[in-house]
Protein backbone atom coordinates (compact mmCIF):
# COMPACT_ATOMS: atom_id res chain seq x y z
CA UNK A 1 0.00 0.00 0.00
CA UNK A 2 1.44 3.37 -0.90
CA UNK A 3 1.00 6.65 0.95
CA UNK A 4 1.30 10.38 -0.06
CA UNK A 5 2.73 13.17 2.09
CA UNK A 6 3.13 16.61 0.47
CA UNK A 7 5.61 16.32 -2.40
CA UNK A 8 6.85 12.87 -1.43
CA UNK A 9 5.57 9.56 -2.80
CA UNK A 10 6.51 6.57 -0.58
CA UNK A 11 6.71 3.10 -2.15
CA UNK A 12 6.84 -0.14 -0.02
CA UNK A 13 9.86 -2.40 -0.43
CA UNK A 14 9.34 -5.76 -2.02
CA UNK A 15 10.35 -8.84 -0.05
CA UNK A 16 13.15 -9.81 -2.39
CA UNK A 17 16.89 -10.40 -2.45
CA UNK A 18 19.30 -7.88 -0.92
CA UNK A 19 20.35 -6.79 -4.37
CA UNK A 20 16.77 -6.13 -5.43
CA UNK A 21 16.08 -4.25 -2.20
CA UNK A 22 19.15 -2.04 -2.75
CA UNK A 23 17.87 -1.34 -6.28
CA UNK A 24 14.43 -0.51 -4.95
CA UNK A 25 15.88 1.75 -2.24
CA UNK A 26 17.85 3.56 -4.92
CA UNK A 27 14.64 3.95 -6.96
CA UNK A 28 12.82 5.17 -3.88
CA UNK A 29 15.47 7.82 -3.23
CA UNK A 30 15.24 9.01 -6.84
CA UNK A 31 11.44 9.21 -6.80
CA UNK A 32 11.44 11.01 -3.44
CA UNK A 33 13.12 14.00 -5.14
CA UNK A 34 11.42 13.56 -8.49
CA UNK A 35 10.27 17.19 -8.65
CA UNK A 36 13.81 18.49 -8.63
CA UNK A 37 15.54 15.76 -10.59
CA UNK A 38 16.29 14.91 -14.19
CA UNK A 39 13.63 12.19 -14.17
CA UNK A 40 11.10 14.88 -15.11
CA UNK A 41 12.97 15.48 -18.39
CA UNK A 42 12.84 13.16 -21.37
CA UNK A 43 15.05 10.17 -20.90
CA UNK A 44 16.86 10.72 -24.20
CA UNK A 45 20.08 12.70 -23.70
CA UNK A 46 19.78 14.30 -27.14
CA UNK A 47 16.32 15.57 -26.33
CA UNK A 48 17.55 17.02 -23.04
CA UNK A 49 20.39 18.79 -24.86
CA UNK A 50 17.98 20.28 -27.41
CA UNK A 51 15.75 21.58 -24.64
CA UNK A 52 18.74 23.06 -22.80
CA UNK A 53 19.96 24.78 -25.97
CA UNK A 54 16.49 26.18 -26.69
CA UNK A 55 16.17 27.41 -23.12
CA UNK A 56 19.59 29.07 -23.30
CA UNK A 57 18.71 30.83 -26.58
CA UNK A 58 15.45 32.11 -25.09
CA UNK A 59 17.36 33.37 -22.06
CA UNK A 60 19.80 35.27 -24.29
CA UNK A 61 16.94 36.84 -26.27
CA UNK A 62 15.25 37.92 -23.05
CA UNK A 63 18.52 39.41 -21.81
CA UNK A 64 18.98 41.39 -25.06
CA UNK A 65 15.42 42.77 -24.80
CA UNK A 66 16.00 43.84 -21.18
CA UNK A 67 19.26 45.61 -22.11
CA UNK A 68 17.63 47.44 -25.05
CA UNK A 69 14.71 48.60 -22.91
CA UNK A 70 17.08 49.77 -20.20
CA UNK A 71 19.11 51.77 -22.72
CA UNK A 72 16.00 53.39 -24.19
CA UNK A 73 14.69 54.35 -20.75
CA UNK A 74 18.11 55.66 -19.82
CA UNK A 75 18.21 57.81 -22.98
CA UNK A 76 14.73 59.19 -22.38
CA UNK A 77 15.57 59.96 -18.76
CA UNK A 78 18.80 61.69 -19.73
CA UNK A 79 16.92 63.93 -22.20
CA UNK A 80 14.30 64.83 -19.63
CA UNK A 81 16.78 65.34 -16.79
CA UNK A 82 19.52 66.96 -18.85
CA UNK A 83 20.37 70.50 -17.73
CA UNK A 84 18.99 73.13 -20.11
CA UNK A 85 21.42 74.86 -22.45
CA UNK A 86 19.59 78.19 -22.19
CA UNK A 87 16.28 79.53 -20.89
CA UNK A 88 14.76 82.41 -22.84
CA UNK A 89 11.63 84.48 -22.37
CA UNK A 90 9.40 86.79 -24.35
CA UNK A 91 6.87 89.29 -23.04
CA UNK A 92 4.80 92.06 -24.55
CA UNK A 93 4.61 94.27 -21.48
CA UNK A 94 1.94 96.53 -23.05
CA UNK A 95 2.69 100.14 -23.87
CA UNK A 96 0.65 102.96 -22.41
CA UNK A 97 -1.11 103.78 -25.69
CA UNK A 98 -2.49 100.25 -25.95
CA UNK A 99 -3.35 100.19 -22.28
CA UNK A 100 -5.89 103.00 -22.69
CA UNK A 101 -6.85 102.36 -26.32
CA UNK A 102 -10.58 102.67 -26.95
CA UNK A 103 -10.45 99.89 -29.53
CA UNK A 104 -8.48 97.19 -27.69
CA UNK A 105 -7.41 98.39 -24.26
CA UNK A 106 -8.30 96.11 -21.30
CA UNK A 107 -11.86 97.17 -20.43
CA UNK A 108 -11.86 96.23 -16.75
CA UNK A 109 -8.72 98.24 -16.00
CA UNK A 110 -10.03 101.18 -18.01
CA UNK A 111 -13.19 101.11 -15.93
CA UNK A 112 -11.31 100.86 -12.64
CA UNK A 113 -8.64 103.43 -13.43
CA UNK A 114 -10.46 106.07 -15.41
CA UNK A 115 -9.75 108.73 -12.76
CA UNK A 116 -6.19 107.62 -11.98
CA UNK A 117 -4.53 106.33 -15.14
CA UNK A 118 -0.99 107.44 -14.28
CA UNK A 119 -0.94 105.62 -10.95
CA UNK A 120 -2.49 102.47 -12.44
CA UNK A 121 0.14 102.36 -15.19
CA UNK A 122 2.92 102.82 -12.62
CA UNK A 123 1.60 100.01 -10.41
CA UNK A 124 1.20 97.71 -13.42
CA UNK A 125 4.78 98.26 -14.54
CA UNK A 126 6.12 97.77 -11.03
CA UNK A 127 4.38 94.40 -10.91
CA UNK A 128 5.95 93.45 -14.25
CA UNK A 129 9.43 94.33 -13.01
CA UNK A 130 8.81 92.34 -9.84
CA UNK A 131 7.96 89.27 -11.93
CA UNK A 132 11.08 89.74 -14.07
CA UNK A 133 13.33 90.15 -11.05
CA UNK A 134 11.91 86.96 -9.53
CA UNK A 135 12.29 84.92 -12.73
CA UNK A 136 15.44 83.21 -11.53
CA UNK A 137 15.42 80.57 -14.26
CA UNK A 138 15.62 83.07 -17.14
CA UNK A 139 18.95 83.83 -18.86
CA UNK A 140 17.71 86.33 -21.46
CA UNK A 141 14.34 87.86 -22.31
CA UNK A 142 12.86 89.61 -25.34
CA UNK A 143 10.49 92.47 -24.61
CA UNK A 144 7.94 94.17 -26.83
CA UNK A 145 6.14 97.49 -26.24
CA UNK A 146 8.76 98.32 -23.61
CA UNK A 147 8.85 102.10 -23.77
CA UNK A 148 10.91 104.64 -21.82
CA UNK A 149 8.38 104.80 -18.99
CA UNK A 150 8.77 101.08 -18.45
CA UNK A 151 12.55 101.27 -18.05
CA UNK A 152 12.30 104.29 -15.76
CA UNK A 153 10.83 101.93 -13.16
CA UNK A 154 13.55 99.29 -13.47
CA UNK A 155 14.96 98.68 -9.96
CA UNK A 156 18.41 100.13 -9.29
CA UNK A 157 19.69 96.73 -8.19
CA UNK A 158 18.03 94.92 -11.09
CA UNK A 159 19.41 91.55 -12.15
CA UNK A 160 18.83 92.56 -15.79
CA UNK A 161 21.00 94.52 -18.18
CA UNK A 162 19.60 95.99 -21.38
CA UNK A 163 21.82 94.43 -24.03
CA UNK A 164 20.07 95.60 -27.21
CA UNK A 165 17.18 97.84 -28.15
CA UNK A 166 15.32 99.13 -31.19
CA UNK A 167 12.31 101.29 -30.42
CA UNK A 168 10.00 99.31 -28.17
CA UNK A 169 11.74 95.97 -28.83
CA UNK A 170 14.58 95.13 -26.48
CA UNK A 171 16.68 92.28 -25.10
CA UNK A 172 17.64 91.88 -21.46
CA UNK A 173 20.49 89.61 -20.34
CA UNK A 174 20.98 88.46 -16.75
CA UNK A 175 23.84 90.19 -14.97
CA UNK A 176 26.47 87.80 -13.67
CA UNK A 177 24.83 84.87 -15.44
CA UNK A 178 26.45 81.98 -17.28
CA UNK A 179 25.91 83.60 -20.67
CA UNK A 180 27.85 86.60 -21.94
CA UNK A 181 27.18 88.86 -24.91
CA UNK A 182 29.61 88.41 -27.79
CA UNK A 183 27.97 90.69 -30.31
CA UNK A 184 24.98 93.02 -30.71
CA UNK A 185 23.35 93.68 -34.08
CA UNK A 186 20.07 94.64 -35.73
CA UNK A 187 18.22 92.37 -38.13
CA UNK A 188 16.32 94.14 -40.92
CA UNK A 189 13.20 92.01 -40.66
CA UNK A 190 10.18 93.51 -42.45
CA UNK A 191 6.69 94.28 -41.16
CA UNK A 192 7.64 95.17 -37.62
CA UNK A 193 5.63 97.43 -35.33
CA UNK A 194 7.05 99.61 -32.58
CA UNK A 195 10.64 98.96 -33.66
CA UNK A 196 12.63 99.67 -36.83
CA UNK A 197 14.76 96.55 -36.55
CA UNK A 198 14.77 93.27 -34.68
CA UNK A 199 17.47 93.72 -32.01
CA UNK A 200 19.65 90.64 -31.63
CA UNK A 201 22.45 89.42 -29.37
CA UNK A 202 24.98 86.66 -29.87
CA UNK A 203 25.50 84.81 -26.60
CA UNK A 204 28.18 82.36 -25.51
CA UNK A 205 28.85 80.24 -22.46
CA UNK A 206 32.07 78.83 -21.08
CA UNK A 207 34.81 78.43 -23.68
CA UNK A 208 32.61 79.80 -26.49
CA UNK A 209 31.77 76.32 -27.76
CA UNK A 210 28.10 77.05 -27.05
CA UNK A 211 26.83 79.97 -29.10
CA UNK A 212 23.28 81.16 -29.67
CA UNK A 213 21.66 84.16 -31.35
CA UNK A 214 18.49 85.51 -29.77
CA UNK A 215 16.29 88.26 -31.20
CA UNK A 216 13.11 90.16 -30.31
CA UNK A 217 10.31 90.87 -32.81
CA UNK A 218 6.87 92.46 -32.84
CA UNK A 219 5.13 91.58 -36.09
CA UNK A 220 2.43 93.78 -37.55
CA UNK A 221 -1.09 92.40 -37.23
CA UNK A 222 -1.76 93.45 -40.83
CA UNK A 223 0.58 90.82 -42.28
CA UNK A 224 -1.62 88.56 -44.39
CA UNK A 225 0.85 85.79 -45.28
CA UNK A 226 2.81 84.52 -42.30
CA UNK A 227 4.39 81.72 -44.35
CA UNK A 228 6.15 84.39 -46.42
CA UNK A 229 7.08 86.35 -43.30
CA UNK A 230 8.77 83.33 -41.72
CA UNK A 231 10.55 82.63 -45.01
CA UNK A 232 11.87 86.20 -45.27
CA UNK A 233 12.94 86.27 -41.62
CA UNK A 234 14.95 83.08 -42.15
CA UNK A 235 16.59 84.63 -45.21
CA UNK A 236 17.57 87.73 -43.20
CA UNK A 237 19.26 85.51 -40.62
CA UNK A 238 21.09 83.65 -43.39
CA UNK A 239 22.10 86.81 -45.26
CA UNK A 240 23.50 88.34 -42.08
CA UNK A 241 25.88 85.41 -41.81
CA UNK A 242 24.49 84.56 -38.41
CA UNK A 243 23.75 80.94 -39.26
CA UNK A 244 27.37 80.28 -40.25
CA UNK A 245 28.82 81.70 -37.04
CA UNK A 246 26.21 80.68 -34.52
CA UNK A 247 24.63 77.23 -34.79
CA UNK A 248 21.35 78.16 -33.08
CA UNK A 249 19.07 81.11 -33.92
CA UNK A 250 15.94 81.90 -31.90
CA UNK A 251 13.46 84.73 -32.49
CA UNK A 252 11.09 85.39 -29.63
CA UNK A 253 8.24 87.85 -29.65
CA UNK A 254 4.68 88.89 -30.25
CA UNK A 255 3.93 87.57 -33.74
CA UNK A 256 0.35 88.93 -33.71
CA UNK A 257 -0.76 85.75 -35.48
CA UNK A 258 -1.73 82.37 -34.13
CA UNK A 259 1.07 79.81 -34.15
CA UNK A 260 -1.18 77.53 -36.21
CA UNK A 261 -1.50 80.15 -38.97
CA UNK A 262 1.75 78.93 -40.53
CA UNK A 263 1.04 76.16 -43.03
CA UNK A 264 4.70 75.70 -43.97
CA UNK A 265 8.05 76.79 -42.55
CA UNK A 266 11.54 77.19 -44.02
CA UNK A 267 13.62 74.03 -43.97
CA UNK A 268 15.39 73.60 -40.65
CA UNK A 269 13.08 76.02 -38.82
CA UNK A 270 10.33 75.40 -36.31
CA UNK A 271 7.87 77.16 -34.01
CA UNK A 272 7.49 76.53 -30.29
CA UNK A 273 4.42 77.85 -28.49
CA UNK A 274 3.03 77.03 -25.04
CA UNK A 275 -0.03 75.13 -23.89
CA UNK A 276 -2.09 77.26 -21.49
CA UNK A 277 -5.31 77.00 -19.51
CA UNK A 278 -6.68 79.79 -21.72
CA UNK A 279 -7.37 77.59 -24.76
CA UNK A 280 -3.60 77.48 -25.34
CA UNK A 281 -3.68 81.23 -25.87
CA UNK A 282 -1.18 83.84 -24.74
CA UNK A 283 -3.26 86.90 -25.66
CA UNK A 284 -6.79 87.76 -26.71
CA UNK A 285 -7.69 89.10 -30.11
CA UNK A 286 -9.89 92.19 -30.02
CA UNK A 287 -12.62 90.04 -31.59
CA UNK A 288 -12.70 87.99 -28.40
CA UNK A 289 -10.83 84.74 -29.16
CA UNK A 290 -7.63 83.57 -27.47
CA UNK A 291 -4.62 83.08 -29.73
CA UNK A 292 -1.12 81.68 -29.39
CA UNK A 293 0.49 84.94 -30.50
CA UNK A 294 3.67 84.74 -28.40
CA UNK A 295 6.08 82.19 -29.86
CA UNK A 296 9.69 81.21 -30.51
CA UNK A 297 10.79 80.81 -34.13
CA UNK A 298 13.98 78.78 -34.12
CA UNK A 299 16.62 77.13 -36.27
CA UNK A 300 19.55 74.87 -35.50
CA UNK A 301 22.32 73.17 -37.43
CA UNK A 302 21.82 70.25 -35.04
CA UNK A 303 18.81 67.95 -35.10
CA UNK A 304 19.16 67.56 -31.33
CA UNK A 305 17.63 70.97 -30.54
CA UNK A 306 14.62 70.68 -28.22
CA UNK A 307 12.43 73.47 -26.82
CA UNK A 308 10.01 73.11 -23.93
CA UNK A 309 7.77 76.18 -23.87
CA UNK A 310 5.38 77.37 -21.18
CA UNK A 311 3.55 80.56 -20.23
CA UNK A 312 3.07 82.23 -16.86
CA UNK A 313 -0.64 82.83 -16.33
CA UNK A 314 -0.37 85.82 -14.04
CA UNK A 315 -1.69 89.36 -14.22
CA UNK A 316 -3.54 88.74 -17.47
CA UNK A 317 -5.77 91.54 -18.79
CA UNK A 318 -8.23 90.38 -21.49
CA UNK A 319 -9.45 92.74 -24.20
CA UNK A 320 -13.03 91.42 -24.23
CA UNK A 321 -14.91 90.91 -20.95
CA UNK A 322 -18.62 90.21 -20.57
CA UNK A 323 -20.56 93.24 -19.37
CA UNK A 324 -17.80 95.77 -20.11
CA UNK A 325 -17.62 98.26 -22.94
CA UNK A 326 -15.22 97.64 -25.80
CA UNK A 327 -15.00 99.73 -28.94
CA UNK A 328 -18.06 101.73 -27.94
CA UNK A 329 -20.28 98.68 -27.30
CA UNK A 330 -21.02 96.63 -24.20
CA UNK A 331 -19.86 93.04 -24.67
CA UNK A 332 -22.79 90.69 -24.05
CA UNK A 333 -21.00 87.38 -24.48
CA UNK A 334 -17.31 86.67 -23.88
CA UNK A 335 -14.88 84.06 -22.59
CA UNK A 336 -14.01 86.24 -19.59
CA UNK A 337 -15.95 87.58 -16.64
CA UNK A 338 -14.74 89.88 -13.88
CA UNK A 339 -16.45 88.79 -10.64
CA UNK A 340 -16.59 89.55 -6.91
CA UNK A 341 -16.16 93.31 -7.28
CA UNK A 342 -13.44 92.78 -9.90
CA UNK A 343 -11.28 90.80 -7.49
CA UNK A 344 -11.43 87.64 -9.64
CA UNK A 345 -11.09 86.97 -13.36
CA UNK A 346 -12.86 83.89 -14.73
CA UNK A 347 -12.51 82.09 -18.07
CA UNK A 348 -14.74 79.72 -20.00
CA UNK A 349 -13.70 78.59 -23.47
CA UNK A 350 -17.34 77.84 -24.36
CA UNK A 351 -18.61 81.37 -23.46
CA UNK A 352 -21.42 79.69 -21.47
CA UNK A 353 -20.34 79.78 -17.78
CA UNK A 354 -22.56 76.87 -16.82
CA UNK A 355 -20.00 74.73 -15.01
CA UNK A 356 -16.92 74.66 -17.25
CA UNK A 357 -15.51 77.99 -16.11
CA UNK A 358 -12.31 78.38 -14.07
CA UNK A 359 -10.60 81.18 -12.24
CA UNK A 360 -7.53 82.71 -13.89
CA UNK A 361 -4.86 82.51 -11.17
CA UNK A 362 -3.11 85.63 -9.87
CA UNK A 363 -5.09 87.83 -12.25
CA UNK A 364 -7.30 90.00 -10.07
CA UNK A 365 -8.12 93.11 -12.14
CA UNK A 366 -7.88 95.17 -8.95
CA UNK A 367 -4.51 94.01 -7.63
CA UNK A 368 -2.69 91.84 -10.20
CA UNK A 369 -3.15 93.47 -13.62
CA UNK A 370 0.03 93.56 -15.72
CA UNK A 371 -0.39 92.94 -19.45
CA UNK A 372 -2.69 91.66 -22.17
CA UNK A 373 0.02 89.12 -23.05
CA UNK A 374 1.42 86.26 -20.97
CA UNK A 375 5.09 85.97 -20.16
CA UNK A 376 6.24 83.07 -22.37
CA UNK A 377 9.31 81.00 -21.47
CA UNK A 378 11.20 78.39 -23.48
CA UNK A 379 13.71 75.99 -21.99
CA UNK A 380 16.23 75.01 -24.66
CA UNK A 381 18.10 71.71 -24.76
CA UNK A 382 20.83 70.87 -27.25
Amino acid sequence: MSSQDGDYWLMPLREDSDENQRSTISSLTWNTYSFSSWSSLPQSASKRRRILVAAFVLFLLLLVIIVLLARRNSTETSVINAPPTLTVGSWNVMCEDDEWSESWGPPVEKSLCEANKTECTKLRREREWRVLEEALDLDVIALQEAEDGFFELQPEDSVWEVAAMSGQCSLLVRRGGEWSVLEVFNLEIADMTGCDFAPAVALSRGDDTEKIVFSSVHVQASVSDMDSWYEEAAKVISAAGVAHTYPISIIGGDFNHNASSASSLPEGWGISAPHTMLSDGTSQHQDGWMGSFDQFFHSSSSSDLRLTTKAIVRGFMPKSVEGFEQGGNVVERAQFRSLKENSELWFDATFEFVGGEKIVPDSSPVSDAMSDHLLTISIIYV
